[in-house]
């Protein structure tokens, strides 16, 4: 309602309180618990960040009629990247690139063939390229972090192999 704001009267019951003692300071966790949060945080948002860097990468390979996905669920494994980097350095034979696939896609060498069937161009390259070396420094980074957490988190070791014998509850 108009003319009736209690900000004014809030904020001097709030100092009369806090001049008679009786208001309780905020929880403020221990600092290393504010580190580890710190840095489960930050690798929360490096993967968010990975996964939209694999997106665009994906998008690219979609621009240029490379249709990989429709193969292989895992663009970016064995297989994945070492055709990525063929791609890279210029290479077009689509099978050349195909048989470039390790284990299960092996048997998929056909249907590769006619997925990576499509016109990289030098721009696709350059795109293809930022995008690699941005997720090659992404997961140096990853490994980076994880390495501080697991030496943050080794205190807790115990408590934390407790934690994951309970069903759903896991180490991520």
């Amino acid at each position: 309602m108009p003319g009736r704001k209690t900000d004014l009267r809030d904020c001097e019951w709030i100092a009369q309180l806090l001049q008679h003692g009786l208001l309780k300071g905020s929880f403020l966790p221990p600092c290393p618990q504010r580190e580890l949060r710190d840095l489960t945080r930050h690798r929360t948002q490096l993967i968010e960040e990975k996964g939209r860097t694999l997106n665009r990468l994906h998008k690219v390979l979609e621009d240029a009629h490379i249709k990989l996905a429709a193969v292989a669920s895992d663009i970016v494994g064995a297989s994945g990247r070492a055709r990525l980097q063929a791609l890279v350095e210029g290479e077009q034979d689509p099978l050349k690139l195909a048989d470039l696939a390790q284990r299960k896609l092996r048997g998929k060498i056909p249907e590769l063939g006619k997925a990576l069937a499509g016109y990289v161009t030098e721009h696709h390259r350059f795109m293809l390229r930022l995008l690699w070396k941005q997720l090659m420094q992404q997961e140096e980074r990853l490994v980076e972090l994880e390495s501080r957490i697991r030496e943050q988190t080794r205190p807790y070791q115990e408590e934390m192999e407790r934690l994951d014998a309970v069903p759903g509850v896991g180490c991520v």
